[in-house]
């Protein structure tokens, strides 16, 4: 077998060190482009939906949770709304976690204290 002198050492290890960082730099920037393509969606979405409601419905409707009558005509107003093909759920809820309106409507009154994407989203309010 034949040795390699140290310059031939030093460019055999040179190169995989260059191809170990390019892969490992490649996966973090994929990580942090994908990170920021989601954050960015969910803002947009965010501010799609708040457009929709607040055009909709007035602030008063989104107070308390609603009683039969009065879930039943938020209900009319919320699917007349235009949300797209992607949203498959929605749940209307306050800073408490209290679910104000909901198209499942078991969850209605009921409190999501105990949801951690929902305490994920409400933390900045």
């Amino acid at each position: 077998m034949k040795k390699f002198s140290l310059i031939q050492n030093f460019f055999l290890i040179s190169v995989g060190y260059i191809i170990l960082f390019g892969i490992v730099f490649g996966k973090i920037n994929a990580y942090m482009m994908e990170k920021q393509m989601l954050n960015v969606s969910k803002d947009r979405t965010a501010s799609f939906i708040h457009e929709e409601v607040t055009r909709e419905l007035h602030i008063d409707d989104l107070i308390t949770p609603k009683s039969e009558f009065g879930s039943k005509e938020l209900s009319k107003k919320m699917r007349h709304l235009n949300f797209g093909p992607n949203i498959e759920h929605i749940n209307v809820w306050n800073k408490d976690r209290t679910v104000l309106w909901s198209d499942e409507e078991s969850l209605i009154v009921k409190s999501l204290k105990k949801n951690m994407h929902l305490r994920e989203t409400m933390k900045e309010f």
